[in-house]
């Protein structure tokens, strides 16, 4: 279970912002932006030749980025626990968009699987499970980001130091990148597969 009830946090926020970046519990669209854009560089061209699973989709905001970006994936398959996200998400991409979670449900295979945001909630041990099955869902490897600092056990966002991090994945057979250049608060991990 998340720290919190997942469905009345986002439920609140939807409510309170509707269809936008504060929608979904980013501070803004721009660090949102900030976030899409250092997958997006993490990955360059590999995206548009590749299958893409968006662990966490919300709203399909991932997507539109790489739209204007002019790196739509060949295949884009977005995940999401919250019905009224994969709903709005459907309508606003057209693409394939699954009601999922990732820690429970069958998940499809994809070249890569990304994330943002979608571990914000979660204990450690969800944290690991659900980097685990991204990565055992990906043919090529995962790019996700996760908030910087230390969690404090009353918090409700799960945070990691890169320390705590490297620990995390320390049993992945994988060409780990971190990524902490980029805000202050936040680090983007990219694991490739090894071969």
């Amino acid at each position: 279970m998340p720290r919190v009830d997942n469905g009345k946090f986002y439920n609140l926020a939807l409510s309170k912002y509707k269809r936008t970046a504060r929608g979904v519990h980013w501070a803004s669209k721009e660090r949102q932006d900030i976030r899409f854009e250092k997958i997006y560089t993490l990955l360059g061209d590999k995206i548009s030749e590749s299958t893409v699973v968006d662990a966490g989709c919300g709203f399909g905001d991932l997507y539109h980025f790489l739209k204007v970006k002019n790196a739509v994936p060949k295949h884009y398959t977005g995940l999401d626990v919250h019905k009224k996200m994969v709903k709005i998400a459907r309508k606003e991409t057209a693409q394939t968009i699954l009601h999922a979670d990732v820690l429970h449900d069958k998940l499809p295979y994809a070249d890569y699987y990304l994330s943002s945001g979608a571990m914000n909630l979660l204990y450690p041990f969800e944290t690991q499970m659900f980097i685990q099955r991204m990565f055992d869902h990906s043919y090529k490897g995962v790019v996700f980001n996760i908030l910087k600092g230390s969690s404090v056990e009353d918090d409700i966002y799960n945070k990691y130091t890169i320390e705590k991090l490297k620990k995390l994945l320390l049993p992945f057979k994988a060409d780990i990148e971190i990524c902490d250049d980029y805000l202050d608060d936040d680090l983007t991990i990219m694991m490739i597969k090894a071969d």
